[in-house]
């Protein structure tokens, strides 16, 4: 801990990469909401962070390419999008599971 906070002070970093720092924060938070409540909705709260912190890193790896902070931005509001809308159903954790693996690595390995 005492390293990344020394790294997260370093100003030479790009923005990019010291707000990276903070992702595994917010992915804690949602983490938390989950097993606190072992709810449906408390799971959504921990599906988001981590489609969240997923498309920043990519964003971040991917960032050289043109749309990439459009298709991120997109991507994370079209799942915050359905997971409002279908609070009780297992659609958006299926669209979650694609979105954070079989979309990103076909990206990545090209």
């Amino acid at each position: 801990m005492h390293k990344s906070s020394q790294a997260f002070a370093e100003s030479s970093q790009p923005p990019s990469i010291r707000r990276a720092y903070w992702v595994p924060l917010i992915v804690f938070s949602g983490s938390f909401a989950f097993h606190v409540s072992l709810t449906h909705v408390g799971q959504q709260l921990d599906e988001l962070p981590m489609l969240y912190g997923c498309f920043y890193f990519h964003y971040v790896t991917l960032r050289h390419r043109r749309g990439m902070k459009v298709a991120a931005l997109g991507l994370c509001g079209v799942m915050t999008v359905l997971m409002l809308l279908f609070r009780h159903s297992i659609v958006p954790f299926i669209v979650s599971y694609a979105l954070l693996v079989r979309i990103p690595s076909r990206f990545t390995l090209i």
